[in-house]
């Protein structure tokens, strides 16, 4: 690849994350709270955080196709990369779904229990 080339590539990329930085900040001032279906925890966050990790990661693999020669070029690699960040984002979601739970079920036995509990008490119930 010639350098001309790739310093096209690397000026296209500074750009594209340029800009999508801008429309977050410009997106992050118009609407500071997201409304009810974009709160934290909710099911539209969650499509927020993948989305957001698919404008992120789509550029990575547009790059290695371009630069990739065809004979090492492999489709499973930029699959991979590109779903990867996604299926990630969604679980780190998930988990914090997971995790309110488990505290909201801590909450619940301690509302019950006649005297004062430790919190490692509860692990041994």
């Amino acid at each position: 690849m010639s350098e001309r080339r790739a310093l096209g590539l690397f000026v296209r990329l500074l750009g594209y994350y340029a800009v999508l930085a801008a429309a977050a900040w410009l997106v992050a001032r118009w609407f500071p709270r997201g409304g009810p279906l974009f709160a934290d925890r909710s099911p539209g966050s969650a499509a927020v955080a993948m989305l957001g990790a698919l404008a992120l990661v789509a550029p990575v693999a547009t790059l290695y196709m371009r630069t990739k020669p065809k004979l090492r070029y492999d489709p499973s690699l930029v699959q991979t990369v590109i779903v990867l960040p996604i299926v990630i984002a969604g679980v780190v979601i998930g988990c914090a779904f997971a995790l309110i739970a488990l505290i909201a079920l801590a909450m619940f036995i301690l509302c019950f229990t006649p005297a004062p509990i430790r919190p490692m008490e509860l692990i041994g119930r």
